[in-house]
C-alpha cells in the first residue's frame, strides 16, 4: 500500500489496476539505451515478472545514455547487470535474465512466458523477428527506435485487427544503408524519453486504461520540439507470417557480408610485421581520429566522395572505423559503385586493435 500509494490514488489505476500490474509479465528485448528506462520504470511500477534479453556487454561508451549501468559494470553482460540493479530497486518482483542473442531458434520459447514484448533493440533483423514472433504468439509488440535527436514509438498487434511492424516497413532497407548510432551519434537523453514512452504504453495495456498507441506511430524530435502522429493501416501482412525465417538473410545482411573480405587485427598485425604492402584507411570522423588513431589515412565516411581518387586500386586496402560497422558500409558502397575488389574490412575496428594488439591506445 505504501510503495504504490501514488498509483492507488489514481482512479485510472487504483487497487484493481495495481493488481493487474503485479500480475503482468513483460519481456524487454535489449538492455541498452531504450531498455534501461523501460526496465527501471516497469520495475518501479511493480510489474510482477520482467524478462531481460541481451547478449552484449557494458562498454564505457554506453554510459552516456544507458543510465542503469555504472562504471563498475563495464565488461559485464547487460542482462545480468541490469537484473542486479533492478533487484536493488524492487526486490518484490521476479526478474529473469537471458544473457543470449534472441534468434528464430529460441524466440518463441522465451516469449511464451510473457504477456507483452517491448522491443528496445537497434537492428532490423531483430525487429522483424520480434514482430513475427508476436504475431505467431498473439502478443502485443511495443516498438521503439532512436536516431540522433529523433525517436519513434508504436504499438503493434494489440488485437487481431491491429497493424504490425511489416505494415509500417514492408521491406527492410538495404544492408548498411541506414547509419547506426555509432556512426552518427545519439543524444544521450533521447532514449530516456522514448523508452519511458514505451513503458507508458505497456502500463496502459496492462491496466486496460488510457489511449494506447494501437496501430499509431509517434515521431518525436527532441532538438526542435516536434511531435507527429501517424496512423498505420493493416495491409494484409499478418496472414503472410506463418513461420519464423532467417532474418539476417531477409534483411540482406548475409549477402552483404559474404561479398566482403575481412581481416582480423591479428592478421593485420602480421602484415605490418612482415612488411606487406597495403593502404590503411580510417573512415571515422576527425574528432575520433584526434582521440586515437593507428596511423591510417583519415577519409571520413561523411566525406568519402572527396577521397575516391586517393584509394589505391593496385594493392590491398584495409578500411577501419571504431567497431567495424561504418567501414563495412563504406566497403559495400565502394564495391558496388566504383568497382573496388581489393578492400578488406578490419573486424572489430580500432577498438579491437587497442584491446588485442596495442593496449597503450585509449578506447572510447
Amino acid at each position: 500500500m505504501s510503495r504504490y500509494a501514488r498509483h492507488l490514488s489514481l482512479k485510472e489505476i487504483g487497487p484493481a489496476g495495481q493488481q493487474k500490474i503485479a500480475e503482468a509479465r513483460v519481456l524487454v528485448i535489449g538492455a541498452g539505451g531504450l531498455g534501461c528506462p523501460v526496465l527501471q520504470y516497469l520495475a518501479a511500477a511493480g510489474v510482477g515478472r520482467i524478462g531481460i534479453v541481451d547478449n552484449d556487454v557494458v562498454s564505457i561508451s554506453n554510459l552516456q545514455r544507458q543510465v542503469l549501468f555504472r562504471e563498475s559494470d563495464i565488461g559485464k553482460n547487460k542482462a545480468g547487470a541490469a537484473k542486479s540493479h533492478i533487484m536493488a530497486l524492487n526486490s518484490t518482483i521476479e526478474l529473469v535474465a537471458y544473457p543470449e542473442k534472441i534468434t528464430s531458434a529460441n524466440a518463441l520459447d522465451i516469449v511464451a512466458g510473457f504477456d507483452i514484448v517491448i522491443d528496445c533493440t537497434d537492428n532490423f533483423p531483430t525487429r522483424y523477428l520480434m514482430n513475427d514472433v508476436c504475431l505467431l504468439a498473439d502478443k502485443p509488440y511495443i516498438y521503439g527506435a532512436i536516431h540522433r535527436f529523433e525517436g519513434q514509438v508504436a504499438v503493434f498487434n494489440l488485437t487481431k485487427e491491429s497493424a504490425n511492424y511489416r505494415d509500417l516497413y514492408p521491406t527492410p532497407p538495404a544492408a548498411g544503408s541506414v547509419p547506426t548510432c555509432e556512426q552518427e551519434g545519439v543524444l544521450g537523453v533521447l532514449p530516456g524519453l522514448i523508452g519511458t514512452m514505451q513503458a507508458i504504453e505497456a502500463l496502459k495495456i496492462i491496466t486496460q486504461s488510457g489511449e494506447v498507441l494501437d496501430s499509431a506511430l509517434v515521431m518525436l524530435g527532441a532538438w526542435d520540439n516536434t511531435r507527429q502522429r501517424m496512423m498505420i493501416k493493416p495491409k494484409g501482412t499478418r496472414a503472410k507470417v506463418t513461420k519464423l525465417i532467417d532474418y539476417e538473410a531477409f534483411c540482406g545482411i548475409k549477402n552483404y557480408q559474404e561479398n566482403m573480405k575481412e581481416i582480423t587485427v591479428q592478421e593485420l598485425d602480421s602484415w605490418k610485421k612482415n612488411g606487406v604492402s597495403f593502404q590503411l584507411i580510417d573512415v571515422r570522423e576527425a574528432h575520433e581520429y584526434e582521440t586515437v588513431n593507428m596511423g591510417g589515412e583519415l577519409m571520413p565516411m561523411s566525406q568519402l566522395q572527396e577521397y575516391i581518387d586517393l584509394i589505391d586500386r593496385d594493392r590491398q586496402v584495409v578500411v577501419h572505423c571504431h567497431h567495424g560497422g561504418r567501414s563495412a558500409s563504406v566497403i559495400q558502397a565502394l564495391q558496388s559503385r566504383y568497382g573496388f575488389d581489393n578492400l578488406y574490412n578490419l573486424i572489430g575496428g580500432i577498438h579491437a586493435w587497442a584491446e588485442e594488439i596495442d593496449p597503450t591506445l585509449p578506447t572510447y
